[in-house]
């Protein structure tokens, strides 16, 4: 397995990150949590740019608006997003639901998403978790029952979307009650207006902003259906599985360690820069250890991925090296910045424009995507052969 990158490929490295650095601001420009119109307006114009040199989907085929390139060099590209901290969730539609419309869509649902979604435009929410399913995904509840020509929707969706307003809803539903609960369940691709929807804000502990979706008695027309029927399980584990690598998260977190040995040239302890302590020293190498590690198991799975190799449970190595990495910095930051940690970037002395008291937060999210425990029993079981 050869990780260097040719020569043309660290060419369009630098391309992609002397853009992001021209176009994103050293802090957070946009979080889900905060968002106000005047960032509503800067994401519009940056979307559009990306959209404008076809990288929003650089893997796509050329028909429906991608640029025809391969999955390496996506994941370059995908990479400094993260590094340059490229807005999250707005990307939903790029990495998660336009790959899967790729994969099992209609020809017409192809034609209708695909080109407004590779030029930026439309804001496309998941709805995957409920109240009752959230790790247990195949444990849903939200109903879609064939009434006519329509099915008849009615259920709930909770820690979904963003704060705009959504135009469409990739939506997981089940069809058929009497089955099993891994078969019976469905996909749709939802027009988010249709008489019946309501969606009401939450803010969660962690921040970013979530929201529930409610239906009742929503008509979707039959032609809405994704893939076939009954058969979303399948649909819906590949997925949650188009990301597999997290390389972007992992370019995130790389920056944020970045910063954090910088914060500690300027911090003092003892009348002595802080990075000059030897305890302080080794909190940071054990960082830039965990991260690289967790950065080069991406790289593997993106080379499965590329190569057409079957991807049995690397992908959860992955996961579990993201999820233990941020209690890890978590503590790390507490114990090298002090109260610092806490101030948020309009508090006096925030370091990073709060960037520290932001992945105190991130750090509870370690349930998301699967928590550990359930990664670790796919790599037991898928992985290691080992009994249920």
């Amino acid at each position: 397995m050869e990780f260097e990158l040719s020569p043309e490929r660290l060419a369009f490295q630098r391309e992609v990150a002397a853009f992001l650095a021209a176009e994103l601001p050293p802090g957070r420009f946009y979080e889900e949590s905060r968002q106000s119109p005047a960032q509503q307006v800067e994401l519009d114009r940056f979307l559009k740019r990306l959209a404008e040199r076809r990288w929003l989907a650089l893997s796509w085929p050329v028909e429906y608006g991608g640029a025809g390139r391969d999955l390496i060099d996506h994941a370059i590209f995908n990479e400094q997003m993260g590094y340059y901290r490229a807005p999250n969730e707005a990307l939903v539609p790029v990495t998660i639901i336009g790959p899967a419309i790729l994969q099992f869509g209609t020809e017409a649902q192809k034609r209708e998403h695909l080109p407004r979604i590779t030029r930026g435009e439309g804001v496309y929410w998941q709805l995957f978790t409920e109240p009752n399913a959230g790790s247990d995904l195949a444990a849903l509840e939200t109903r879609a029952l064939r009434d006519g020509d329509d099915f008849l929707v009615n259920g709930q969706k909770i820690f979904v979307g963003d704060g705009r307003e959504p135009d469409y809803f990739y939506l997981a539903a089940r069809t058929d009650p009497t089955a099993p609960k891994h078969r019976g369940i469905s996909i749709f691709l939802v027009p988010a207006r249709l008489p019946g929807i309501t969606v009401t804000k939450l803010d969660p502990v962690a921040g970013w902003a979530k929201n529930q979706v409610f239906f009742d008695d929503v008509r979707v027309p039959a032609s809405a259906l994704m893939g076939q029927l009954n058969q979303g399980w399948s649909h819906m584990r590949e997925t949650l599985a188009v990301e597999r690598s997290g390389i972007a998260t992992n370019g995130e977190a790389r920056r944020m360690v970045e910063d954090l040995i910088a914060y500690c040239h300027e911090l003092t302890r003892d009348g002595q820069p802080l990075v000059s302590h030897e305890w302080a020293q080794n909190l940071l190498a054990d960082l830039l250890i965990e991260v690289e590690a967790w950065r080069w198991l991406c790289w593997r799975v993106v080379h499965l991925q590329a190569t057409g190799a079957p991807i049995v449970a690397e992908a959860s190595v992955v996961a579990i090296h993201r999820k233990a990495f941020f209690p890890l910095l978590q503590n790390a930051i507490y114990r090298l910045v002090g109260s610092y940690a806490l101030l948020q970037r309009t508090a006096v002395g925030a370091l990073g424009e709060g960037e520290c008291e932001f992945w105190q937060r991130e750090a509870l999210h370690t349930h998301s995507a699967g928590t550990p425990e359930i990664q670790r029993n796919i790599v037991a079981v898928r992985g290691l052969g080992l009994p249920r």
